[in-house]
């Protein structure tokens, strides 16, 4: 029972319980929500994982296929002089295929890193520390304003 009212004790500081106007206890709809996004983000790192997958496999095509290209200037060469070239320009090929999949990654985390010292932020967004004593009108006009501010 002690450890039932600790965890109902703890559920209350964390805020997933509140307690209603008319003094019934709710669960917190930020709980609800926070569920929801925490369910949101894994789908969405699935489809990433998975269009990660794609854009690997296109790229290795694409290789395959500059490669074919560069190839067919070659066509008075030997036959296994040729198998020989067309491994070397595929491998230059996947090198340059990854670099330029790098560039545009630094090029996109330089551009986010400049709009944050744009905005004065120096680091990654924290939220700050809750306090027990705060009101919720005090924490919504710091959430309006953090919303305005971006």
């Amino acid at each position: 029972e002690i450890q039932q009212l600790q965890l109902e004790l703890m559920e209350y500081k964390q805020g997933k319980r509140v307690m209603g106007e008319d003094g019934e206890e709710t669960v917190n709809d930020m709980f609800h929500e926070n569920n929801m996004l925490q369910s949101e983000l894994g789908n969405l790192r699935t489809r990433v994982k998975a269009m990660q997958d794609t854009i690997d496999n296109l790229s290795a095509k694409n290789i395959q296929l500059l490669a074919e290209k560069a190839t067919g200037v070659w066509l008075n060469s030997e036959a296994g002089a040729e198998g020989d070239m067309t491994e070397m320009i595929q491998n230059y090929l996947k090198e340059i295929e990854e670099l330029r999949a790098k560039l545009v990654e630094s090029e996109s985390v330089c551009q986010q890193l400049r709009r944050g010292l744009a905005r004065g932020v120096l680091g990654p967004p924290t939220s700050p520390p809750a306090s027990d004593n705060g009101s919720v009108s005090s924490l919504l006009a710091l959430a309006k304003r953090d919303l305005h501010g971006k």
